[in-house]
């Protein structure tokens, strides 16, 4: 409804989402503004990881409010996957670590009249989310390293691919 009485194709476009997609950018500090467009029209997936972005951010505030934390079971390991999944494409964007945490201010200043409690829990939530963003980092790290090396033994055997149980583990 919001969309059509803004004459706006998506809901992204809208008054709802468009001040947490500026603030993403400034955040980022993306160079590559938000079009508006997914699909073939967005080359290199930049309005997604907006849209991704800001839904996530959204989502994960008001579930941490409500008493979710990422963590591995149930509907923790959900705000664990929304956290992580917005962090990484927040990282297309050039987002660094603690930027994912810092974007619960816009949410909060647009949502907490509606939803006061945000404004209560904001300092908790975004302590949640800012140690899961480290720790996501230091999976992703320790990742890269193990897959670094993972790949340089392949070619010292002259192998190309990695086996099954590899990319497991991986």
């Amino acid at each position: 409804i919001t969309s059509i009485l803004q004459n706006k194709s998506s809901n992204y476009d809208t008054d709802v989402f468009m001040p947490i997609i500026e603030e993403i950018q400034q955040k980022t500090n993306c160079k590559i503004p938000y079009q508006g467009k997914v699909g073939k029209d967005d080359v290199n997936g930049y309005a997604m990881a907006y849209r991704v972005v800001a839904d996530h951010i959204r989502t994960l505030t008001f579930a941490i409010t409500d008493g979710a934390a990422p963590d591995t079971q149930g509907r923790n390991y959900v705000a664990r996957r929304i956290c992580r999944r917005g962090v990484r494409y927040g990282q297309k964007l050039g987002g660094d670590v603690g930027f994912f945490k810092d974007l619960v201010n816009i949410v909060v200043k647009q949502m907490s009249e509606a939803f006061p409690e945000i404004k209560k829990r904001q300092d908790i939530v975004q302590g949640i989310i800012e140690d899961e963003e480290r720790l996501f980092s230091r999976t992703l790290k320790q990742g890269k390293k193990r897959f670094e090396k993972k790949v340089e033994q392949l070619k010292k055997e002259g192998k190309t691919e990695i086996d099954g149980e590899s990319a497991c583990t991986l």
